[in-house]
Order: C-alpha cells, then sequence, then structure tokens
C-alpha cells in the first residue's frame, strides 16, 4: 500500500478520464475501496501495536520482555474471523446483492428463504442458476451457494478453533452465534 501510495501521482497522470462506467462495476469499485481502506487501517494498527511493542521490550530485561511480550500478543482469531467474514460478503456483488445473500445464509441455515418474485435483486441470481424461481429452490450445487457455505463454515471454524470468541464478541455487544441470521446481518452488513 506505502509503494502504491507513493507511485500514485505518477501514475494517476497516465490515466484517462473515464467516459462512461458501468453502475455494477462502479459498486465493485466502491466496495473494493472500501475493503480496502479497512485492511490499510487494520495494518496500521497492528504496525503501531508493533513499534510500541519493540519500544517497551527495549527498556525490559529477558524476563520482563517475557511478560511484555505477552501483554502484545496477537489475537489471531479476529483476523480469521474477519478475513471469513470478507469471504461471506464478497459472495453478494456475485449474486446480486444482500438481500439475495441474506435469502441464501437463511437457506443454508434451513430457514424459509423465499424471495420475492417481483424483486430485481433475484434476477443475478436467476441468472447464474443459484435460484430457480419455477420450483422456488435454491440450487445448493452452485459455485456460489458451495462457496457461500464454505467461508460460513470457516466463520464456524474460528470460533471451533479459538475458545473465547463467543464470550468476546458477547462482550463488545455484538451477536455471536452463527445459527441466528442477526449474527450474519451485523457481521456481513446486510
Amino acid at each position: 500500500m506505502r509503494r502504491f501510495a507513493e507511485a500514485w501521482p505518477e501514475l494517476k497522470q497516465g490515466i484517462r478520464k473515464a467516459t462512461r462506467v458501468d453502475a455494477s462495476i462502479h459498486e465493485k469499485v466502491l466496495n473494493d475501496l472500501k475493503e480496502t481502506r479497512e485492511a490499510w487501517e487494520a495494518n496500521e494498527a497492528e504496525l503501531e501495536a508493533s513499534r510500541a511493542h519493540v519500544k517497551a521490550l527495549k527498556q525490559l530485561n529477558p524476563v520482563e520482555a517475557a511478560v511484555v511480550s505477552k501483554a502484545f500478543e496477537n489475537t489471531d482469531w479476529e483476523t480469521e474471523f474477519e478475513s471469513a467474514i470478507r469471504e461471506v460478503s464478497a459472495i453478494a456483488y456475485e449474486v446480486g446483492g444482500g438481500r439475495v445473500l441474506r435469502l441464501m445464509i437463511l437457506e443454508l441455515l434451513g430457514k424459509p428463504s423465499v424471495p420475492d418474485r417481483n424483486d430485481d435483486n433475484i434476477e443475478r441470481a436467476v441468472e447464474i442458476d443459484v435460484y430457480d424461481p419455477d420450483t422456488r429452490s435454491w440450487n445448493r450445487s452452485s459455485d456460489e451457494m458451495k462457496a457461500l457455505s464454505k467461508a460460513m463454515e470457516k466463520v464456524d471454524l474460528v470460533f471451533e478453533e479459538h475458545d473465547g470468541v463467543a464470550d468476546v464478541l458477547k462482550q463488545r455487544g455484538k451477536r455471536h452465534k452463527t445459527d441466528d441470521i442477526r449474527f450474519w446481518e451485523e457481521h456481513v452488513g446486510l
């Protein structure tokens, strides 16, 4: 990111102005920009924590340094959790938006998930064979449903591999039960 930021003034001179941008491309770029900003901010926060860690270690003897290192230990589950949630979120673009993704999640949770036939957002899911309006059923063997199932399993795996994740989320006032649609609405932003 730093190299890109440094190179950007020269790079942007070689870019000609767009004459027309498709709305779906614009929306994807905005989503990509948001994700990039979030990743940048997370990296900057991690860098600051690392700098503080190094500064504290330089001032201590080895025994004290071990105690400080423990205090600055990275909570790996948060990175894994955010990564898995981003995988779930990314599917929304492919299937026609958040409302469709919400219905797909409901389907995988085993809850009623029949879309409104007049909803324009469902057209994309029909086009790519994720949803069949004639049988009013979801195609669980579609690439998108498989990817969603796998991404949701990754989120569950974070809870299984790291004790206390649910407790931490609960303490932060966040939903912490992956079998509840409100969990997905909150964390994915549906």
